[in-house]
Order: structure tokens, then C-alpha cells, then sequence
């Protein structure tokens, strides 16, 4: 994973998140059919935005966060699936359950891009009688000596 490069996307950081519910509340556009039609073409044609959609339809609704924290919400995961170059699925949202760890966490991510992986090999393999190899690059090396060791919790 050297030789990755980062990409840039169109999502801001370092913003106060905690601010931004109440700024919602005097807005007079359908914001969101707004977020739906940008959320649309996220999904189908622009992987490279979704995750800065998916933060903005957070805020299509007031959301209320467990003792009004956002820090204490659950995290926000996502994977990309790459067919030769081009991206074939891609992925981006809560977690389910709230997770204790960070390699918890990357855990369970690793794990939804592992079945949709494992889907899409096998309609590969129906389609063409070949079997493609796959790699999975993550970026938390506690995570990745969790899957090399076999060492699982009772959560995981």
C-alpha cells in the first residue's frame, strides 16, 4: 500500500458538525429531493462524491445523536471494488451496530466488501467460467493482524 496516492473529494473538513443541525431549520428549498437526485447520481455515476453526499443527507432530517454528542455516533464506512481500473460497486454508510474499537470497526467493513466481493466472483464466475483473484487493502494494521491470526472476540 505504498504506492497509494490519496485522492481528493468535495467533502469539507474540520467543520463543527454540531452546528450544522440548527442551520437546516430556516431553509426554504426541498432540500431533500435535493440530496435524493445528487444521492442518485452519486450511486450511479460519480463514486468520488458519495461520501459527501452521505453527509449531507444526513442533515435532510434533524438527527438527534446520543447525549447530543456526535462524537459518540456510530462510524461511517465505505469500500470501493475496482475491476481492472474502473470501479464496479461502491459503498458508503453507518455501521449497524455501534463498534468498541477501531480495528472493530474496519473489521466490519472489511467483512461487507468481503460478501459483496465474493457476489460479484461468483456472477463473474457464472458468466464466464473463470475465476478472478481478489485483493483487499486495509489500512489499520491491527485489523489486518486480527484477520491474518484469526483472533476474533465474542463481537467479532
Amino acid at each position: 500500500m505504498d504506492c497509494i496516492k490519496p485522492a481528493t473529494t468535495p467533502a469539507v473538513s474540520g467543520i463543527d458538525k454540531s452546528e450544522d443541525c440548527n442551520r437546516m431549520e430556516g431553509v426554504n428549498f426541498q432540500y431533500r429531493e435535493a440530496v435524493g437526485c445528487v444521492l442518485y447520481l452519486s450511486n450511479k455515476y460519480r463514486p468520488d462524491i458519495t461520501y459527501a453526499v452521505n453527509m449531507a443527507s444526513r442533515k435532510a432530517e434533524k438527527t438527534y445523536y446520543y447525549a447530543g454528542n456526535m462524537a459518540t455516533s456510530r462510524i461511517t464506512s465505505g469500500y470501493v471494488i475496482l475491476y481492472m481500473v474502473s470501479p464496479v460497486a461502491w459503498f458508503t454508510r453507518k455501521q449497524p451496530i455501534i463498534s468498541l474499537s477501531t480495528p472493530e470497526s474496519e473489521f466490519i467493513a472489511a467483512t461487507e466488501c468481503v460478501k459483496k466481493v465474493l457476489f460479484l466472483n461468483s456472477l463473474y464466475k457464472e458468466l464466464t467460467g473463470e475465476f478472478t483473484p481478489a485483493n483487499l487493502n486495509i489500512d489499520n494494521k491491527s485489523t489486518i493482524q486480527m484477520i491474518k491470526n484469526d483472533s476474533m472476540t465474542k463481537r467479532s
